[in-house]
This record gives structure tokens, sequence and C-alpha cells, in this order.
């Protein structure tokens, strides 16, 4: 009975962290990014302690199927109830299983939120860019091949001019018009990061070799 006011309990508040996040989405889609950040924040804060909760009930519920192995001592006759608890108990089991899916993907949905937050907000600086890859990268943790959270990553690293991290994330992607354009633009990118090197460089020189020879003739100036 305490398990499945628990389970009760744990569908209305993973119900209170989709509603959060329903918020930050029609947020997102409206350009309200700021407000949108915050409440996917709180969801995601909702959801931990939701998927915290689930951990806990599984554990119990592997110590219950235990506890009644153990204490199950003599076959009961009619209909079969030795095995009424366990079926219970794996019903259960079942149940925060798929909630805790359900809550690890919500997670999921709330960190790309974030970074979309990022990449399409103003006033953008590296750092910010830097952070909306990690958090694709908490996506990643668990869905190593999650195609979105790649290519926004890939996003967030090339506005970061991160060029070469972004193209080991879109080689390893099969290509679309979106990947084509992505490794485009880190190509320019890298090409001209290339030029601006070469630009400093030549500078540099030009003023290594000013400074010589202003130097050779002030010293031929002092031998007149």
């Amino acid at each position: 009975m305490q398990q499945e006011t628990s389970l009760q309990s744990e569908v209305m508040a993973l119900q209170k962290a989709k509603n959060c996040w329903d918020k930050a989405d029609a947020a997102l889609k409206s350009n309200n990014y700021r407000g949108a950040m915050l409440l996917f924040h709180r969801c995601i804060l909702m959801a931990r302690g939701i998927h915290q909760d689930c951990s806990v009930a599984l554990h119990q519920n592997s110590a219950a199927g235990i506890s009644h192995s153990v204490s199950l001592t003599t076959p009961l006759s009619g209909v079969n109830q030795s095995q009424l608890i366990p079926q219970q108990l794996e019903q259960q089991r079942i149940k925060v299983e798929d909630e805790r899916a359900e809550v690890t993907k919500l997670i999921s949905n709330c960190y790309l939120g974030l970074a979309k937050c990022v990449l399409n907000g103003q006033a953008r600086t590296i750092e910010d860019y830097k952070r909306a890859a990690q958090y694709c990268d908490n996506v990643l943790e668990s869905h190593p091949d999650d195609r979105v959270a790649l290519l926004i990553k890939a996003e967030a690293l090339v506005k970061a001019e991160k060029f070469n991290e972004a193209l080991v994330v879109l080689n390893s992607l099969s290509e679309d018009p979106e990947v084509a354009s992505l490794i485009d633009e880190c190509n320019r990118g890298l090409q001209d990061k290339r030029r601006r090197r070469d630009e400093i460089i030549q500078a540099n020189f030009a003023r290594q070799n000013v400074r010589f020879e202003t130097e050779r003739f002030m010293l031929g100036q002092k031998h007149n």
C-alpha cells in the first residue's frame, strides 16, 4: 500500500515537471529565452528529485523481493498465492523503470532547450556557447548517439570558434544539408583563423624589420 501511494505521488510530481517543461517550451518558441531558461532549470531540479525517488523505490522493490523469497518456507495451495507478491513487485518495478526512463528523457529535453536558448539569444559570449555545448554533453552522457544533441553541440562549438572540435562531431554524423552547411562554416572559420594568424606574423615581422632598419640607420649616422 505504501509503495502504491509512493508511486501515485511520483506520478503527480512527474506531471508537474511536465507542465513546467510545457511552459518552458512555450517560452522558448515565443523567443522569451530568459524566461525559458529559468523554467528549464526549474524542471531539471524537479525531475532530478523524481529520478532519485525512482532509484530509492527500485532499491526497496528489490529488497522486498529478497525478503519475500527468504520468508516463503511452505508452498501455498489453491490460487498460486506464492507468486502473487512477486508479480505485484514486478509490475511495480516495471512502472518505476518506465517512469525513470521518462524522467531521464525529460531532463535531456530540458538541457537541449537550454542549449537552444543560448544559441538563439542575443549578446552571447564565447563562454556562453561553450556552456551550450556542455548542456549537450549532459544529454550525450546517457544518449551518445542523440543526433539532435550532436547537431546542437556542433553549432555551439562553431559559434565558440572551436572549429576543429565541431568538425569531429560533424564527421561522426551522416551528412545532410544542415551538417554540410556547418562543415562549410567550420572550414571558412579555420581559413579565417589561418589568415588572421598569418597577418599577425607578417605584421610582427614588418615591425621587427623596421626596428632593425632604424637601428642600422642610427648606427650608420653615429659612425658618420
